[in-house]
């Protein structure tokens, strides 16, 4: 069987640029993989003089649409998620224009001259050339990519007592979905809590109570495990009211908040008094759905999965059929790290580091959050707070799992940053990153035998934003349309490059390190998913101490990337329904909760104490304040 995904590369015939638009091919590669082939117009912008740029043509090339400008919203949406095909035409068209325009431009300037005027013609060419200096072939190349496979889920169902294990397109969660794995966290303790003052609060009662006795019946958990929730009917607009559940010493309520900002303002103000340090032990987990949506059973199963999974319960697990096995990269033995933040106008910019010790775990047991707070608008952290950050989720880590668990390789993913940043972010926190862990390993390898013998290998992975990049499959008599499987595109447009990561001085002898780094795509396909709302992820590996392009491991980190789109658990019923989120679980899960810890600053805070969480909930965002320290990096 041969199929094609294609896409068109330009490459450039007389001058410093080229043009980019991409095409696709598969063909056999592992029992379960295929490489493929693609394209993309390429080219290269002179940027200064003697210096060559090389970028993608879809980066330059955006459409945009006033909403103002037409009366239908939905004409704006056909034409910005037209079809790969008509987006591939588009391009094509495009190319064309251009390449007939440095055409005509330079024979223009090619006209017969007297000799004696020749030399003055030949510099108004180099000037015309250096206003549109391209010329583009219009024929395509192609390049290679990798199908990759959809991973197993498994979980438990109400007619076998063990785990079963299945295609994630193949889960039936909602009618065969039964207790969980390892055994059950009992939910006794808890809550419901509604505004008096809102005229349907009994409704939002009774249909949350209804919703909790059909969960309970359709997930088959045993009675000694779970019990009736209380029922608080409180002032929302009284501060008293919320400390007056602290008194109840909850393990969880259920807020039903009403719509839009006020809803918001409720929530924030909730968090910070019933989270906060100052509640200590009394302080309990929140789960927060609006009061209009308590009619509704499906939202209301959302809710009680997604309280299930933040008390300590496995959902279900994820298979991530690794080409090598455990053979490069043992899931067993490795930890996933996410880094993303949030922005808010005003206010600082807040950062989170999502450590897990079971990344393929669909939880929050093994999850640990610790915060940063940058200046507003800055993606880049300094070194000493990623060496804080790493630090205080890798000692929250230990004292859950113990040191004995202590993992061989750490894969940390990093999300929004653009390419532009990258050498600043890997002198800054790629280096912050080794620090934090080298500083956990020195302080505690005197007291501790594990740690002493401890060794980590550290992967360090980029997710870029604002990906602009669409690929197509070519089909039977030249026809372009969507890709229909998941895929990774590894070369001919991605980079060659090499960067001077910084001067190391030992000894007054002053050495750079040079580090090679190389990306990707991911097309995070799914049958249920659509095709105007699947959009590629840039990878870039900065760091790769495992040593995965020696050990032909690379195609395992494809793998488990993607497979990683699968394990955000208040996604549940994704891998049926909607398909895997668009970046890998540890970014899913930082960004989640960068975007809450961000509605918590209040323009009144004077201190960062302020917003100092209990230490009573190990997976909640804990803040981290950085330090300076004198140790050397690798």
């Amino acid at each position: 069987m041969r199929t094609e995904l294609q896409a068109h590369r330009k490459r450039n015939l007389s001058s410093k640029i080229t043009r980019v638009c991409v095409c696709l091919v598969f063909l056999h590669f592992f029992p379960f993989f295929f490489f493929l082939s693609f394209m993309h117009h390429k080219i290269f912008f002179k940027k200064k003089k003697n210096k060559i740029g090389r970028c993608f043509l879809p980066q330059h090339v955006q459409l945009t649409l006033k909403s103002d400008d037409v009366e239908d919203y939905t004409q704006i949406l056909e034409k910005t998620t037209a079809p790969i095909q008509d987006r591939l035409h588009r391009i094509d068209g495009l190319v064309e224009v251009m390449r007939k325009t440095g055409e005509r431009i330079a024979s223009k300037s090619k006209k017969r001259t007297e000799p004696e005027i020749q030399e003055k013609e030949e510099k108004k060419e180099v000037a015309v050339m250096e206003t549109f200096p391209f010329k583009i072939d219009p024929r395509p190349i192609r390049v290679n990519a990798v199908q990759l496979q959809y991973p197993n889920i498994i979980y438990m169902t109400k007619d076998y007592d063990d785990p079963i294990k299945t295609s994630v397109t193949n889960i039936q969660w909602g009618r065969s979905g039964g207790g969980y794995i390892g055994g059950m966290v009992p939910l006794r303790n808890w809550a419901i809590v509604v505004n008096s003052k809102d005229n349907y609060a009994d409704n939002q009662i009774a249909n949350i109570e209804r919703g909790w006795n059909s969960f309970v019946a359709s997930r088959g958990l045993p009675e000694s495990s779970v019990a009736n929730p209380s029922v608080l009917r409180i002032d929302f607009g009284n501060i008293d009211g919320y400390r007056a559940i602290l008194q109840k010493a909850y393990q969880l309520v259920i807020l039903a908040l009403p719509e839009k900002e006020i809803g918001s303002q409720y929530k924030s103000q909730f968090t910070r008094i019933l989270q906060s340090d100052k509640a200590s032990n009394k302080a309990c987990l929140i789960q927060c759905l609006l009061g209009r949506n308590a009619s509704d059973p499906n939202v209301i199963k959302g809710s009680f999965d997604a309280i299930m999974a933040k008390i300590g319960n496995v959902l279900f697990q994820i298979d991530p059929n690794l080409p090598n096995g455990s053979k490069v990269i043992n899931m067993n033995k490795t930890w996933c790290v996410g880094m993303e933040l949030s922005h808010r106008a005003e206010k600082p910019s807040a950062i989170i580091l999502a450590l897990s010790t079971a990344p393929l775990e669909g939880s929050l047991r093994s999850w640990h959050f610790t915060t940063h707070l940058n200046p507003s608008r800055k993606d880049v952290i300094t070194l000493e707070a990623a060496s804080t950050l790493m630090f205080d989720a890798l000692k929250m880590a230990v004292e859950n799992v113990g040191s004995r668990n202590l993992p061989e390789n750490i894969i940390f993913l990093r999300g929004g940053m653009p390419d532009n940043r990258l050498h600043e972010l890997y002198s800054k926190e790629v280096v912050g990153v080794a620090r934090g862990i080298n500083r956990f390993k020195g302080l505690f390898e005197k007291t501790d035998e594990n740690v002493k013998k401890w060794k980590c290998k550290l992967t360090y992975v980029v997710r870029c934003k604002n990906v602009l990049d669409r690929f197509g499959q070519l089909q039977e008599g030249g026809r372009v349309g969507p890709i229909e499987s998941p895929a990774v595109i590894f070369d001919g447009v991605t980079s060659e490059r090499y960067v001077v990561i910084q001067q190391h001085k030992q000894k007054k002898k002053v050495t750079n390190n040079i580090h090679r780094f190389w990306d990707f795509y991911v097309w995070p396909y799914h049958l249920k998913k659509e095709e105007s709302k699947t959009r590629p992820s840039r990878y870039v590996v900065l760091r790769d101490d495992i040593g995965l392009a020696k050990k032909g491991g690379t195609f395992d980190l494809f793998q488990l990337i993607y497979s990683l789109s699968y394990t955000y658990v208040f996604s549940i019923p994704f891998p049926r329904y909607m398909g895997p989120t668009a970046s890998p679980g540890p970014l899913q899960y930082a960004k989640h909760y960068a975007e809450r810890f961000s509605q918590m600053i209040f323009k009144a805070d004077k201190s960062i104490d302020m917003l100092k969480r209990s230490n009573k909930l190990i997976n909640q965002p804990q803040v981290s304040v950085p330090v300076q320290d004198n140790e050397t990096t690798n």
